[in-house]
């Protein structure tokens, strides 16, 4: 009920969202002065969120840093990697990637250089109305498919929450009798939700985050005055995220 309920809700963080309420408000509402207020009310926050810089300064703030790899510690042998990045397109097969999926190519490439011996995945299917193959379970399928051995590659496709990411693979970890100390691989953003969910189900954690929301190259002049959609979905993102986190700790899984 938790699981639905928080979808539900979170289809509303949009500031696109907002904006539009705030407008059907405005079209409703007789009085002139009122209106105009409204109106106004609902350009100013799309203006407000599209902007860049002022998203940039935000996320600077929330997003776990990146971690140079050479500087990880050579003593952490698994990598955990979280799902939430891609689809499966049941007809040819193949995978579609979001922007997070470099958390994946992230983790690849630590498993490639030899930094970590071994991938676990951990992410089953989010859907809530329809039956469709685990996350975990595609995205072993191709890397295995690219030559990663089956033996350096574990799976948890249960979960279907960051919270039931840390239970699941706490139990998987329990059952390889493997020491709970990993490098966890998650986006920039959901970083600080994730570590705390892996630390209070026991794991010893070297956080590695991906695909960063901010900026990596700094600002145009013109970044501070034109508006960019784009940042309607990343606040989205933040705003989730915080919503969470919130959440996260009032029911004490953090």
């Amino acid at each position: 009920m938790f699981f639905i309920a928080s979808k539900l809700f979170y289809s509303l963080l949009s500031p696109f969202i907002w904006f539009l309420l705030i407008l059907a408000v405005s079209l409703k509402t007789k009085a002139v002065r009122r209106k105009r207020r409204l109106r106004i009310a609902a350009f100013v926050i799309l203006l407000l969120f599209m902007n860049p810089v002022l998203f940039g300064w935000i996320a600077r703030k929330w997003e776990y840093p990146f971690t140079n790899r050479n500087a990880l510690p050579g003593n952490v042998n698994v990598a955990v990697v979280l799902g939430g990045m891609s689809a499966y397109h049941e007809v040819t097969g193949r995978v579609r990637y979001f922007q997070s999926g470099d958390r994946l190519f992230q983790a690849l490439e630590l498993y490639k250089t030899g930094q970590v011996r071994k991938i676990v995945i951990s992410g089953g299917s989010p859907n809530i109305l329809i039956k469709e193959k685990p996350e975990a379970e595609y995205l072993k399928d191709y890397l295995s498919h690219i030559g990663v051995p089956d033996s350096d590659l574990c799976i948890e496709a249960r979960s279907r929450n960051t919270y039931e990411n840390a239970i699941y693979t706490q139990k998987a970890f329990s059952g390889q009798g493997w020491r709970k100390r990993i490098i966890l691989v998650t986006s920039a953003f959901h970083m600080k939700r994730a570590q705390r969910c892996f630390e209070k189900a026991g794991f010893a954690v070297i956080p590695y985050s991906t695909d960063c929301l901010q900026s990596v190259d700094g600002y145009t002049p013109g970044d501070f005055f034109i508006p960019d959609p784009v940042m309607l979905y990343n606040w989205q993102l933040v705003i989730k995220e915080w919503i969470g986190f919130v959440v996260y700790r009032i029911k004490g899984y953090v």
